[in-house]
């Protein structure tokens, strides 16, 4: 049940940490191509950076709880290995996620707050015609 419970969690982490790595990419693309200060580029380098730190984190310290997949197609007891895992998971997992989540309440919607401030915006695509039926 211990690794049920850490299952949801830590697959929602996972998501929210590409959807992120994404998101700041595509930022980083936008500043190479604009005249925005450097410490926007800073910013959004230094969040790339500690983005790729927390989806390693993630990985890791989530290993004992996918192990855990392990323990659910067996009909023998967890080994110790497995508990220990699992039990490591739970000291790591949750301080993680509140690195992510600070992210996703602060570091994010700052850097998107000096994207405004200086006008750096994706382009948005050309409107297409519509063709007159011969």
């Amino acid at each position: 049940m211990s690794a049920y419970a850490l299952a949801k969690p830590m697959y929602e982490a996972t998501r929210a940490v590409r959807q992120l790595v994404g998101q700041v990419g595509e930022v980083r693309k936008l500043l190479e191509d604009s005249d925005a200060p450097e410490e926007v580029q800073k910013e959004a380098n230094e969040l790339s950076t500690e983005l790729s730190r927390l989806q390693r984190e993630l990985a890791t310290a989530g290993a004992g709880a996918r192990g855990a997949f392990g323990i659910e197609g067996s009909t023998t007891r967890p080994t110790a290995d497995q508990l220990w895992g699992l039990e490591r998971s739970w000291e790591q997992v949750p301080s993680i996620i509140e690195k992510l989540n600070t992210m996703i309440t602060d570091r994010v919607p700052a850097l998107n707050r000096m994207l405004d401030e200086h006008g750096v915006r994706p382009k948005a695509p050309q409107t297409v015609t519509i063709p007159r039926k011969p």
